[in-house]
């Protein structure tokens, strides 16, 4: 028969008094975080279940997993602010934020064995859209969490922007400027679905909403590892007299990339064509990027209310899946032009 773990015996193999290890353990008391991860340490190598009394979870793990996907460089600006407002606020509740960064090239047994063996009590998937990782995070029986990707809404809690009001408000700012010609432009972006198709279903939505027509011709998708297939479908759009007087763009990302093209074809924003986009994944510290106004995800918010979730998470026995959309704000850049 296995013999019963007491207080003492974790006493002493830490070096300190019973008192101090029950005060840990029990959450009371102000013993120095060196000295609590410690005992925890200890207490769990030991297998410990203080008997009679339920403990709670957030004292059974230190480490928290955050995945980040690697694919979509372009986007690590928006990315960073997510990742670095996780860290902040896990380290101010008393955890240890281990930041995984993952390509392609990854296998998903690998991942799921990485945060295994970090003994990870929690995970936060943010912009990750491996559809063959994240289902297999469910094995390890931990609070997943999934930031900025609604593609696992129906099985797991997640934060979200809500793209259909930040890229409708964004046509309704051209549209209260004056412009009723209006295009829109998205790239391809086959793991992320959902987003490219909430922000067409806002854009139409302020059209209808404006009694604008929405017509084939007004409408453009590339690939953005093509830049030369924009290249032309911009000068396609713009090459007749009834060209649009404004774009909506996907982000803006896909903003500056189209202001590229109009350059080249001697047309300037705001002057000739004015142009807005939800977003915010181009770092505007930078003096030589445009300056595109955009909706702007709230970040800050959608990292509050995800850590918000996985303390609650933690400590209930059962967790159904709950999803926060959070609404985008204009940042005025000076890219939309009013007219008669």
């Amino acid at each position: 028969m296995a013999k019963e773990i007491k207080l003492s015996d974790i006493a002493e193999r830490a070096g300190v008094s019973v008192a101090t290890v029950s005060m840990v353990l029990s959450g009371k008391g102000k013993i120095s975080s060196l000295m609590s991860d410690k005992v925890i340490a200890i207490a769990e190598q030991l297998n410990y279940r203080r008997p009679g009394i339920v403990i709670d979870r957030r004292l059974d793990f230190r480490y928290v997993t955050i995945l980040h996907s690697e694919s979509d460089r372009f986007s690590w600006n928006f990315s960073y602010d997510l990742i670095t407002g996780l860290e902040i606020l896990l380290v101010e509740k008393g955890y240890y934020p281990l930041v995984i960064h993952m390509n392609d090239r990854w296998q998903a047994e690998t991942i799921v064995a990485e945060i295994r063996a970090n003994r990870s009590g929690a995970i936060f998937a943010v912009d990750y859209t491996d559809v063959r990782v994240v289902p297999k995070l469910e094995r390890l029986e931990v609070p997943l969490i999934v930031v900025n990707n609604g593609s696992f809404q129906d099985r797991f809690s997640s934060v979200l922007a809500d793209d259909i009001q930040g890229a409708c408000e964004g046509a309704s700012h051209l549209i209260a400027a004056g412009h009723r010609s209006i295009a829109y432009a998205e790239y391809e972006r086959p793991k992320m679905p959902l987003v490219v198709n909430e922000r067409r279903h806002g854009f139409r939505k302020a059209m209808d909403e404006a009694g604008l027509p929405v017509t084939e011709d007004l409408y453009i998708i590339s690939r953005l590892e093509e830049p030369e297939e924009l290249e032309k479908k911009i000068a396609a759009l713009f090459k007749g007299p009834g060209r649009p007087t404004a774009i909506l763009a996907h982000d803006d990302y896909c903003a500056a990339c189209i202001i590229g093209s109009l350059g080249r074809l001697g047309l300037s924003v705001p002057r000739d064509v004015s142009i807005v986009a939800p977003g915010d994944v181009l770092d505007y510290s930078q003096p030589f990027l445009p300056r595109i106004s955009t909706m702007r995800i709230d970040t800050e918010l959608m990292t509050r209310m995800a850590v918000e979730i996985m303390l609650e998470s933690i400590t209930r026995q059962k967790r159904e899946a709950l999803v926060i959309k959070t609404k985008l704000r204009y940042m005025d850049r000076g890219s939309i032009r009013k007219i008669r």
